[in-house]
């Protein structure tokens, strides 16, 4: 258990490191689209995020496993940017299952699980994981876990929403009007909650493809968290159970992320990449 707080610390540390970078780097233009920069920071990154979420899950133990953490993190890296810009170009659900995909990677590899181990599919603030005949971890055929930060993100939504509903494979939370907002005159089309993007009613599809990439932002974050939490003990040898409710994660990554959110609007990276690859535009100037 301590070793584990000491994991989530050091991502907290790494998070908030990265954050302070970007800060002292302020552009003197508005950061233009750029696909290459894209693929690097979500390859870095997530290798970066990987590997320290493996040591406080107590898998690594060699610069052997070093390695291997950093290369599957860079190829889970690749994969969230694919689903980003599979998401951002009209097909969202599919974008969606990409990052799905990525996550289950992550996951499953930081734990010390197969890669392939358990396939997991984030409805709301739970994450399904179905376990596949090369699991090695699991206690049930179906396994879920609870997020308390998407729990939260969850009624934040639900008090701000008109309508909530089943869309492109996600929880989507409406408005008939648009969101209020501090950065902008006029209100938002969209708002995105971690994981529970919203339109408001008849704007374009555009709009919501832009939320989509800030949901799978979120997954993204949440996939290197390690549980704080783990519920059903090591597995046995008894047969599988059918169902078990497995790991809490806090979701601190989400609080380390949240400084980014006093930068500017036009120089915040999540909205840099969003508009970027669904919009095809940098990022408007508050006004």
């Amino acid at each position: 258990m301590v070793r584990r707080t000491i994991g989530v610390v050091l991502l907290l540390q790494l998070a908030f490191s990265v954050t302070v970078v970007e800060a002292r780097d302020r552009p003197i233009r508005p950061v233009q689209p750029d696909k290459g920069k894209y693929l690097a920071y979500n390859v870095g990154l997530t290798s970066l995020f990987t590997l320290v979420s493996a040591m406080a899950q107590h898998q690594v133990k060699s610069p052997r496993d070093v390695l291997w953490q950093l290369l599957v993190g860079s190829g889970a890296g690749a994969g969230f940017y694919e689903g980003k810009r599979v998401a951002g170009g009209g097909r969202a659900i599919e974008g969606w299952l990409v990052a799905n995909a990525a996550s289950t990677v992550v996951e499953n590899t930081a734990s010390g699980e197969s890669p392939i181990g358990k396939i997991g599919y984030t409805v709301g603030p739970f994450r399904v994981r179905v376990a596949t005949p090369f699991a090695r971890t699991a206690v049930a055929r179906i396994e879920t876990d609870w997020s308390f930060a998407e729990t939260l993100f969850l009624v934040a939504a639900r008090r701000e929403a008109n309508h909530v509903r089943l869309r492109d494979g996600l929880i989507a939370v409406d408005r008939e009007e648009g969101w209020p907002n501090h950065d902008f005159s006029s209100p938002f089309d969209g708002r995105t909650y971690g994981v529970f993007p919203g339109r408001a009613r008849n704007r374009p599809r555009v709009t919501w493809d832009h939320e989509v990439i800030h949901a799978i932002q979120s997954q993204q974050l949440d996939s290197v968290e390690p549980a704080a939490h783990l519920f059903g003990g090591p597995p046995s040898s008894e047969p599988l159970r059918l169902f078990a409710f497995r790991n809490v994660r806090l979701g601190l990554i989400h609080l380390a992320d949240t400084p980014t959110y006093r930068r500017p609007y036009d120089e915040r990276w999540i909205e840099v990449e969003a508009y970027g690859l669904a919009d095809r535009h940098q990022v408007p100037h508050p006004h």
